[in-house]
């Protein structure tokens, strides 16, 4: 054991080039305590682990120094940000369950809730917990919900990259908060706000599609007015292409639930402002094919149930909106 506690203060030493020398030591070592079959044979493992956690919440502390652009644009070209979404998550995505995933998912939560943490001290607790989320069990259900709680209450003045995280835990809980419908309406409208904050509004869609698609079944029609703004905002938000097509495909979701009075308006209404500054473009001539071809692709909304249907009603308002020759 005395050659792994000198591992880990390794770890502890602060350096990201010291700490990253020894990742594969751990990973070895992971794979080697799998095959142990008395799951009491890891107790004295599990320590050590927690140690090694606790230096990963260390070393992924972003400086308080690093230009804000190069850590909201998460660019992968920093030694820094490769670290941290490539390094340190593949490691703990492989060793923490000798340690636990919902022990290091509570040590992370306590120390999100100190009142003195740092920005960066909560950021990084907040990106471990999103690393760990996806194996968290329904029987985790009270802690979940007082995490969730916690993280709609962020005020509107915390750090940007401290709610960024906090969307990609939220990202991550998108099955628990299927399974609790009362937290869907406040989860999408705390995204929807978050679009609006140039920093993390990439984050925002994502998650924002995220639940659409888990919890599909249950959201209300309310969230399509909600996010048809958001659409309809799009270039004043600022919001990328790659942000437009996520918010589609999230409405694609809310309306393939719909029952059929209401389907058609709905779709005619998201197709028909796709449509409109092609049609501006090009009033007098046929649209070429490829792309309609590219118009479908993205509003192409996946395995829906009504995903024929759609794509049938986007040809049928296509044809009356566009493809227009000259006669």
């Amino acid at each position: 054991m005395s050659s792994l506690e000198l591992l880990v203060d390794c770890i502890n030493h602060g350096s990201i080039k010291i700490g990253e020398m020894t990742f594969d030591i751990w990973d070895n070592l992971a794979e080697l305590l799998e095959r142990i079959p008395q799951p009491e044979m890891l107790e004295p493992f599990r320590s050590i682990f927690r140690r090694l956690m606790l230096g990963m919440w260390k070393l992924c502390q972003y400086d308080k120094d690093t230009q804000l652009d190069v850590i909201v644009n998460e660019d992968h070209n920093n030694d820094f940000v490769r670290f941290r979404t490539v390094s340190v998550y593949e490691l703990l995505h492989d060793v923490m369950w000798i340690y636990g995933e919902l022990e290091t998912f509570q040590e992370m939560f306590q120390i999100l809730l100190r009142s003195d943490n740092t920005w960066t001290e909560s950021e990084s607790a907040l990106y471990i917990m999103h690393i760990v989320a996806d194996e968290l069990r329904e029987s985790q259900s009270e802690l979940i919900g007082q995490l969730v709680r916690t993280l709609l209450s962020l005020q509107d003045n915390c750090h940007p990259l401290v709610k960024r995280s906090a969307i990609k835990v939220l990202h991550h809980l998108s099955d628990w908060i299927n399974s609790h419908q009362e937290t869907i309406d406040p989860v999408i409208r705390f995204m929807i706000t978050s679009l609006r904050n140039d920093r993390i509004k990439s984050a925002a869609a994502s998650g924002i599609q995220s639940i659409c698609f888990s919890c599909q079944k249950k959201i209300h029609i309310s969230h399509f007015e909600g996010l048809f703004q958001v659409l309809q905002s799009a270039e004043e938000l600022g919001l990328s292409n790659e942000s437009v097509i996520v918010i589609l495909k999230a409405l694609g979701c809310i309306i393939s639930h719909q029952p059929a009075d209401k389907y058609e308006s709905l779709m005619s209404n998201v197709v028909a402002l796709q449509v409109k500054p092609l049609h501006e473009v090009t009033p007098y001539c046929v649209v070429s094919g490829s792309i309609y071809a590219t118009l479908c692709s993205n509003l192409y909304f996946g395995p829906v149930d009504n995903s024929a249907a759609i794509l049938y009603l986007v040809s049928i308002i296509y044809d009356k909106l566009v493809c227009r020759s000259v006669e």
